[in-house]
């Protein structure tokens, strides 16, 4: 039984340092748009403290504690992603005209 629990433990820490990666993966890609210079100072700082706190629980063998990190950079990184979106959306209406009848 408590090798069952241990395996189950490792797995967990495994699945999270997976989704770590590809979180830290996307927000190190979404530094290169320009949408991450429109953030305010303190918006980017906040990024940057969500990925180094990740990165010292990403270490650790506790899946809760690296899955709050993530939470924390989803949290830090909503703004950039609603300012990505909306120059996404812009870009593909661009050139449109919508006629109102």
């Amino acid at each position: 039984y408590e090798k069952a629990e241990e395996d189950l433990n490792e797995r967990q820490v495994r699945e999270a340092r997976v989704e770590a990666d590809a979180v830290v993966a996307a927000t190190n890609k979404a530094r290169e748009d320009a949408a991450f210079q429109a953030l305010t100072e303190d918006e980017r700082n906040a990024i940057d403290l969500a990925i180094n706190e990740l990165m010292v629980a990403y270490h650790s063998d506790d899946h809760i504690l690296i899955r709050d990190k993530i939470e924390q950079i989803d949290h830090a990184t909503q703004r950039l992603a609603e300012i990505i979106m909306n120059n996404a959306v812009g870009k593909a209406l661009e050139g449109t005209h919508i006629d109102a009848q």
